[in-house]
């Protein structure tokens, strides 16, 4: 069914539009402020429809319609800290009166609109010429590998107001922290998105300017302490391939003395490692370990190693006697410590991930 209704002016149309939602008509966050702030141009009407078409636009080539809505939060947050998605519209309606203002603000999203893209395309993307490519892959690994969404508006605020050697040290913290409460956290995202909320605000009004006032000033409860993480750690299951590839390579790299172990080979390997699960994902003759017990280690970190592409085909779900002989002929040393095992079961992935947690805490560190 199709419902036409006319009204005398544009105006007039907004608040029919803003009415009908109200009545119960489903219409999305991004609808009503879009709407809210057309009613607001009056003859800047023309001008404020390019500039939020072209916001939507710069979002839509990284994202979609959800992405848009967390765009338009994180920007108000940048001025007036933690704002949840439901209070939006009414806290935009709440403080802007007039045509000016609304101009202004929807300007400033399409302004700022490229720069928020870039966070997620940091590596490719063509701004921030005084950013190096170490402190891009931070961001990379904190919106792409480890999609810490709550931390965007924070990120893009350092960006925008901290010197780069001081954003570099920032990132670098912020990749650390992510990690911790990614592994260790518990509860959602909600502490994060307060925390990081205020946060921004803090830096986009000049009150934090460096990496050290930063961890001086993040709330209780978004860090976590070396013996929650190594607990934590000790224990993580870990079901995205691309998270499990990330915190293997960052190990290996620091097994070599790397000082950028925490980037994880973002920038410098030249191909993909394989991720090989020691004990199969899938039931087989050859492992004898009961099928719900299996079930609750298979996605352990440690039962998990690297390997080059062309042994991870090879292996597939044979025995570990016959994966062992190839892990110890590996160039990895954490592959080759798992090939120092002489069986492989619970009580050996719980003993080989407590000694990974042990050097993930220096890793990324508090």
């Amino acid at each position: 069914m199709v419902i036409v209704i006319r009204v005398p002016d544009t105006i007039n149309a907004y608040t029919m539009f803003e009415t009908l939602n109200d009545r119960g008509l489903r219409a999305s966050q991004t609808d009503i402020l879009k709407n809210f702030f057309f009613g607001r141009a009056a003859a800047s009407l023309p001008e404020m429809q390019h500039k939020w078409a072209s916001m939507v636009a710069t979002i839509e080539m990284v994202g979609d319609e959800d992405l848009l809505i967390t765009y338009l939060r994180h920007h108000w947050t940048l001025t007036h800290g933690y704002t949840a998605e439901r209070q939006l519209a009414a806290f935009v309606k709440e403080e802007v009166k007039g045509r000016q203002q609304a101009i202004n603000i929807v300007s400033n999203l399409d302004e700022l609109a490229t720069d928020y893209a870039g966070l997620l395309t940091p590596l490719e993307y063509s701004g921030w010429p005084s950013i190096d490519k170490e402190t891009r892959a931070y961001i990379f690994i904190i919106t792409r590998i480890l999609t810490i969404e709550q931390i965007q508006p924070l990120l893009l605020a350092v960006i925008k107001h901290f010197p780069p050697e001081s954003l570099k040290r920032a990132m670098r913290m912020f990749l650390s922290w992510s990690v911790r409460f990614l592994v260790a956290g518990s509860g959602g995202g909600g502490p994060l998105d307060r925390a990081y909320g205020q946060l921004s605000k803090q830096v986009t009004e000049g009150t934090i300017t460096k990496a050290t006032q930063l961890r001086e000033n993040v709330r209780a409860g978004v860090l976590r302490t070396d013996a929650e993480f190594m607990q934590a750690f000790s224990k993580a299951r870990v079901t995205k391939a691309t998270l499990a590839r990330y915190y293997l390579r960052a190990l290996e790299l620091h097994m070599e003395a790397n000082p950028s172990a925490d980037l994880g080979g973002t920038i410098d390997d030249s191909f993909t490692y394989n991720l090989e699960h020691v004990m199969p994902q899938r039931e087989s003759g050859d492992w004898p370990i009961p099928e719900q017990t299996a079930q609750q280690f298979r996605k352990r970190l440690g039962n998990m190693v690297l390997l080059q592409p062309t042994d991870n085909v090879k292996l597939g779900n044979r025995s570990f006697a016959e994966k062992r002989a190839a892990y110890q002929q590996s160039q990895l040393r954490l592959t080759e410590g798992v090939g120092a095992y002489t069986s492989w079961g619970p009580e050996e992935i719980d003993d080989w991930q407590e000694k990974l947690a042990h050097l993930a805490v220096k890793i990324w560190p508090a």
